[in-house]
């Protein structure tokens, strides 16, 4: 069944920075943030703000992507950067098969690329409104779920590959130094 997203959840904006006071702007959501969300990978729980719940659909405006928050991350403050999205009703779809389609999903992010075509001069970023109006066909709540948890498998196992590749080139990097240091 298709579903405009804004029939699906309550899709708000996060605030301006300049309304956050100073000794807050430390507990604001970031690109890190989100990542670590999109990952799996752990962190430190910090925040004073209630405005997340575990679960939300997080959603970038500016690279038009999308992520779950997690525990670790659920008691951030959400930057004008973010819109936030909270299920209207329970049982309709994953949060995670939505990220999945919002992130991956041809016909979803063809939606995104025509609604945030930039005017002449400007950046191009889909606000929460425009967001709103993005149309999903949703498959049986069953198989959103299986979808949704090799979606989550496939983004953690991405990340340990390239944090293993990393400290791979590092190591290799530290040995090129010290035989070069032994020979010069």
């Amino acid at each position: 069944m298709k579903y405009k997203f804004k029939d699906l959840m309550d899709i708000k904006s996060g605030i301006n920075v300049t309304r956050i006071k100073d000794e807050d702007k430390k507990y604001l959501y970031t690109v890190v943030d989100m990542l670590n969300d999109l990952h799996g990978v752990e962190s430190e729980i910090e925040g004073n703000s209630d405005t997340l719940k575990e679960g939300d659909i997080l959603f970038q405006s500016l690279k038009a992507s999308a992520s779950v928050v997690s525990k670790y991350t659920c008691k951030k403050i959400v930057s004008a950067n973010f819109s936030y999205c909270r299920s209207k009703e329970e049982g309709i779809y994953d949060p995670w098969y939505l990220c999945y389609a919002i992130n991956e999903k041809k016909e979803i992010r063809k939606q995104i690329y025509e609604l945030s075509r930039p005017s002449t001069g400007t950046i191009s970023r889909l606000s929460a409104k425009l967001f709103s109006e993005l149309e999903i066909d949703l498959p049986d709540l069953s198989l959103q779920k299986d979808l949704a948890k090799l979606y989550q498998k496939t983004m953690r196992l991405n990340y340990l590959k390239e944090k293993d590749n990393y400290i791979s080139n590092k190591k290799i990097l530290l040995k090129m130094e010290e035989l070069e240091d032994k020979y010069v």
